[in-house]
């Protein structure tokens, strides 16, 4: 299971760093917004207050998944997209690959009054509130909410 949950976590950070990088390259003014939005993330350090904000991002990123998956319909997908996108970052929530890129863009850029150090330190901490908020809430209860569906499948594993 662990190299499952690794696998797309690490191409999302080296897309993300990707990214970042044409992103400092094709717009330069962006350097210093980047490298003052990403010290937010780089800086919220290990606290109550970054767990709960971790926790909150993996919940949002994990109903955004669900209800982007509960309809073939383009306009739900949509809304949900842009609702949830919204809450993300209006809350200013703690997610490990989201915030990642902001920290990537102000490190590359070389206006980051953070180091790589602090992303990794953010990047585990963040990682850690957005599992619990999004298996341990969000699936975990959903979970419960169905269990004659668990039954069923286990079931039919057999």
């Amino acid at each position: 299971m662990t190299i499952h949950c690794m696998s797309p976590l690490a191409a999302n950070l080296v897309a993300g760093l990707v990214m970042a990088g044409m992103i400092v390259i094709a717009v330069p003014d962006l350097r210093s917004t980047a490298a003052t939005l990403g010290r937010h993330y780089a800086t919220l350090g290990v606290s109550w207050r970054s767990l709960l904000l971790a926790v909150l991002g993996g919940v949002v990123m994990t109903l955004l998944t669900r209800m982007q998956h509960a309809s073939d319909d383009l306009g739900p997908k949509l809304v949900a997209g842009v609702a949830m996108s919204f809450v993300l970052v209006a809350a200013q929530l703690f997610h490990s690959v989201l915030d990642s890129i902001l920290m990537f863009t102000g490190l590359l850029g070389g206006q980051a009054a953070y180091t790589w150090a602090n992303w990794a330190l953010a990047l585990a901490w963040a990682g850690f509130g957005n599992l619990i908020g999004g298996i341990g809430l969000v699936t975990s209860i959903r979970l419960l909410q169905v269990p004659h569906r668990v039954a069923e499948e286990r079931a039919g594993q057999h």
